[in-house]
Formats: structure tokens, sequence, C-alpha cells
């Protein structure tokens, strides 16, 4: 089985997001489509990848490592090109305070480069705590809020639909992935929502 350059988008897609469902939405299929697309992956390689048993899941170490060659970039350019794990890719590229934000698609990430002394001083810096998204439902990515389909003080269960979100002329489902009694709504209808805007919070 030869791998396939989707694998590794969702993959890297699962990182960003850690969470099956939200990174599913992110990649335009549903959830056990995704699901099987990150298995099929694992098996190619013969790695675990993703650590499924915690909450939001991680990646494993083998999941952390992928094969970087052929890299095509000088500093000050806007785009970076390379292949990975055999695939060829490019990402966009601009610069930050400390290093670069790169994004692929609907995947941010940024990335520090430092100097030795201040990787040793950001090592000594206390950790942030993780903000508890566990009874937040975000939006996966920008885009328009097209329906709302919850309220104030209703109870949603596992996988009902909470809104619909529009964005790049496709609508994404997102559904609820716990029972909950809606605390607050924090879009309606109409709204435009940047990515992980709060659409509704959970009691």
């Amino acid at each position: 089985m030869n791998i396939e350059t989707k694998w590794l988008e969702d993959l890297v897609a699962l990182a960003a997001t850690r969470s099956f469902s939200q990174a599913a939405e992110r990649r335009f299929v549903t959830q056990p489509a995704f699901s099987r697309r990150i298995r099929s992956l694992e098996n190619c390689l013969g790695l675990t990848l993703v650590n499924r048993a915690k909450t939001p899941v991680e990646l494993t170490e083998a999941g952390r490592i992928l094969t970087l060659t052929e890299m095509d970039w000088r500093p000050g350019a806007a785009v970076f090109s390379a292949m990975l794990e055999g695939r060829r890719f490019t990402v966009q590229v601009r610069a930050a305070a400390d290093g670069f934000v790169i994004r692929h698609r609907a995947v941010e990430c940024r990335v520090r480069v430092l100097t030795p002394v201040s990787a040793v001083l950001y090592k000594r810096l206390p950790p942030k705590k993780v903000a508890d998204t566990a009874k937040l439902v975000l939006s996966p990515m920008p885009g328009l809020v097209v329906t709302l389909d919850v309220t104030v003080g209703q109870e949603v269960k596992t996988g009902e639909t909470v809104a619909i979100i529009e964005a790049m002329k496709m609508q994404n489902i997102i559904r609820a992935e716990r029972d909950g009694v809606v605390k607050a709504v924090g879009a309606k209808q109409g709204d435009s929502v940047a990515a992980d805007e709060v659409l509704v919070e959970f009691a």
C-alpha cells in the first residue's frame, strides 16, 4: 500500500485540533472516514501514530517524527517547498516575532526559531495552562454561520447537530462531542466567525 498525500494532511489536521471530529470537519470528510484514513496511514507505516486513549488525543513519539527532504526555501520567501515522507508539498510562510507562522490549507502552526541561550530560557518558563475546552463547541475554521441549531437551556446529545458553518463555498456540520445542556450561545445565524471561536458553551 502506498502512502497518500491526503493521509499526511489528515495527520497534520489531527495534530492541530487534537480532535478526530474537528479534524474531520476541517478535512471535509465524515469522522468514520477520517478515522479509517488515519488507520490506513498507521498500517502503511507499521506504526501507531495516535494515542486514542487520551482526551484530547495526542500524537505518539512516532507520530511526531516525519522525514523531510529536498527543502526549497530561503529566509524571506513566502513559500516553503519540500518532500514529506516522499510526497511533495508546499506551505505559506510569514515572519512572526520569534519565528514563523506556517500555513497549509486550513492548518496554521507557529514555529519558534531561537538561539541556544533563548531556548534554554524558554524551557525554564512555567508552562501555560491548557484551556479547558471540554464544555465548548468551537468553530473549526473561519466561516459564516448558516444555522445555529441549539438554544440556551436545550439538552443536547452527543452527535447532534449544533451548527452549520459555510467555508470555501462548502457547508460544514458541527456536531456535539458530548451530552450537555446549553449554557450560552456565542454566535447567531449570519455571523462571521473565526477559527476556534466559541459557538456554544455547555453547563
